[in-house]
């Protein structure tokens, strides 16, 4: 249980043979079973017991071993520790970009918490990131509160799924969507990040589960896929800031799992729309299924589709695609299922979709309200 401050390669050197640093403690789990609290909808604001919407797995490091750590070692009192370990999401398209809409993670605590509610966990992705280096700016960035820690002072772990559909995946901006490795070319990784109790000082024995690695990593199912057995501590103060791993045994490897919705199919355009639009996998040449939630009963549903995003604010709320639309559109909509299938042409390879409530007519004046848009790669 080593403890390295150093950065890339020269940790990955150490890692295979350190004898003579620092050490970090872990803490057993053995014989405790982790609670499932349930999947926490960000757009709900409410908790349930049934899966999220998003189900293609990205990243999954989810093999619990019998380990847990944090950072309480008694001189870690300070608030707003960071512990940052890395992945890596395959690419599944051209543009070598993907969206998380969803994720796991489990952790342990010692912390009391009489009332069951009283913790907040952040959880951060950063979507480029050098493994045990100092992470970029956030790609994407959640606190969950109302979490329980341990009701005795005696180790409790809780695992918590989390759904990011509505306009809280990673990442809505079209500009600056979620990178995947790139293969061949940028290679790149992914760094998420634990932080316990965030705010919060001497509250610093809560962490993740470490999870076993896996002897042939999954490339699309994920299961540990490029994560390396070391992880970074980013403390506030700079007392503990560095690489570090467990000695070699466990590895150093925290809980997640990150999961995506339809295959080529991105949602955007969140913050002046009311309407919820998804999509079955997208691909060129194949049928496609559009879905619209939230809308009246009786009123009038259309898709439309443009090659380009675009911004135009309406009394109705905004249109996120260009206003030069592609031929043939809008489609009328079932709008007792909210539904379409429809064919994409082989031509087509980048389509930017959203849909439109209206009183009947397909007209300006019966616009009711938008969806958000969908970014769909052919």
């Amino acid at each position: 249980m080593w403890r390295n401050i150093l950065t890339g390669v020269a940790a990955v050197a150490i890692c295979a043979g350190a004898t003579a640093q620092q050490t970090h403690k872990v803490q057993s789990k053995e014989g405790v079973n982790v609670q499932y609290l349930g999947t926490y909808s960000f757009k709900d604001n409410a908790w349930s017991g049934s899966s999220r919407a998003g189900t293609r797995v990205l990243y999954n490091c989810t093999t619990p071993g019998n380990y847990y750590s944090n950072v309480g070692n008694g001189s870690a009192t300070n608030a707003d520790h960071l512990w940052i370990d890395e992945g890596k999401v395959a690419d599944s398209n051209s543009a070598a970009i993907d969206q998380v809409n969803g994720f796991d993670f489990a952790y342990c605590s010692t912390d009391l918490d009489p009332s069951g509610n009283s913790s907040a966990i952040r959880i951060v992705f950063y979507d480029d990131y050098v493994p045990c280096t100092a992470p970029p700016a956030a790609t994407c960035d959640y606190i969950l509160t109302g979490l329980p820690l341990s009701s005795t002072g005696n180790t409790q772990c809780w695992g918590v799924g989390v759904d990011l559909e509505g306009g809280f995946e990673c990442s809505t901006d079209l500009a600056d969507m979620f990178d995947t490795t790139e293969a061949g070319v940028a290679d790149r990784y992914f760094g998420w990040a634990f932080g316990a109790n965030p705010g919060l000082t001497g509250m610093n024995n809560t962490g993740p589960i470490l999870d076993l690695p896996c002897a042939t990593p999954v490339v699309l199912n994920g299961c540990g896929s490029g994560n390396e057995n070391f992880f970074y501590w980013e403390d506030p103060a700079a007392a503990w800031t560095g690489c570090y791993w467990f000695g070699g045994v466990p590895w150093a490897s925290f809980s997640m799992k990150m999961v995506g919705g339809a295959m080529n199919s991105f949602a955007y355009g969140h913050a002046n729309t009311t309407l919820g639009l998804s999509s079955t996998d997208f691909a060129a040449g194949t049928s496609v299924t559009f879905t619209v939630t939230g809308h009246g009963a009786g009123s009038a549903l259309y898709l439309l589709a443009a090659p380009a995003s675009g911004s135009t604010t309406l009394p109705a709320g905004e249109l996120v695609i260009s206003r030069t639309f592609y031929p043939g559109v809008p489609f009328a909509m079932n709008f007792a299922t909210g539904s379409l299938a429809a064919g994409v042409p082989g031509a087509i390879s980048i389509a930017y979709v959203q849909a439109a409530e209206t009183t009947g007519p397909a007209t300006p004046g019966a616009l009711v309200a938008f969806s958000n848009g969908l970014y769909c790669l052919g």
